[in-house]
């Protein structure tokens, strides 16, 4: 009997996988999607590297009629400083509430400046470069596929000397070279016939490239209406990883899904935000 349907199967082992990136230190899927904090696995001390895991303290107070109230207050902690597993002179504490808010700021500025741009420029500038890197690649495969080709084609030379008995090497030795070559070969065929078809698939990518562009516009009319859990699938859509220094200074590095959008900025892998 079907429980889920192979929709939701489908993407729970699709978020399993990017999951498990995390270990890259580089994850899409938030870590943790429960409770109210943004940020989850994507953010890290920038001045030791270690990750910034979730801690809640509580502070008590006493209303005017005696009872007593717990205020649990949500930060994100130095796990490299609190533990002593690292030499760290950044702060060991950045409140929840703090950290969260300047990265939404940023969030909404990305979908603003991204807005900002007629989408026809947009998708025609990513077309190009991303056209120019496709050739490019192709170039570099044809080239070490060449290089492969006249090597292999020495080797055979040099079997058939050895053959003669006027080669120094043994036709053993020889022979070993040969195969080494000749799968180097195949895989480099292979490399350049998927480059090849890249570059050849001008009309899909554009497609693609108006499909990721939709979608990001789509999240930026979403955003400040959606759930917790939304936004952090979001940010951590958009954003790679996250380095804070002490007085909440950040170093945010985008996805490439997010930079490529950047007219005049596509070279920009990581961008400061000072609070």
């Amino acid at each position: 009997m079907q429980i889920i349907s192979q929709e939701q199967f489908d993407r729970a082992q699709e978020i399993a996988s990017q999951r498990a990136a995390v270990m890259n230190n580089r994850p899409r899927v938030p870590m943790n999607m429960k409770g109210n904090a943004l940020l989850s696995g994507n953010v890290f001390c920038g001045h030791c590297g270690s990750r910034l895991h979730l801690s809640t303290a509580c502070k008590y107070y006493t209303k005017k009629d005696g009872t007593l109230v717990k205020k649990p207050r949500i930060r994100y902690v130095c796990y490299g400083k609190t533990r002593k597993a690292t030499v760290c002179d950044g702060q060991s504490i950045y409140m929840q509430k703090k950290l969260d808010s300047i990265v939404e700021s940023v969030v909404k500025e990305i979908f603003e400046r991204i807005k900002g741009v007629p989408k026809s420029a947009v998708i025609s500038s990513r077309y190009k470069e991303e056209l120019t890197i496709r050739k490019t690649n192709l170039k570099r495969h044809q080239s070490e596929y060449a290089k492969e080709i006249e090597k292999l084609n020495k080797l055979r030379a040099e079997v058939v000397k050895s053959i003669q008995g006027e080669s120094a090497f043994s036709q053993t030795m020889l022979a070993g070279l040969v195969e080494e070559s000749e799968a180097r070969v195949q895989s480099l065929k292979e490399r350049c016939d998927e480059a090849k078809r890249e570059v050849e698939s001008s009309e899909n990518l554009i497609k693609d490239l108006n499909t990721q562009y939709d979608e990001i516009i789509s999240w930026s009319s979403l955003y400040d209406s959606a759930s917790i859990e939304a936004k952090k699938m979001i940010v951590n859509s958009m954003i790679k990883r996250i380095d804070v220094y002490r007085n909440y200074d950040l170093n945010i590095e985008l996805n490439m899904n997010i930079r490529q959008f950047f007219l005049g900025m596509e070279e920009q892998e990581s961008y400061p935000i000072t609070a």
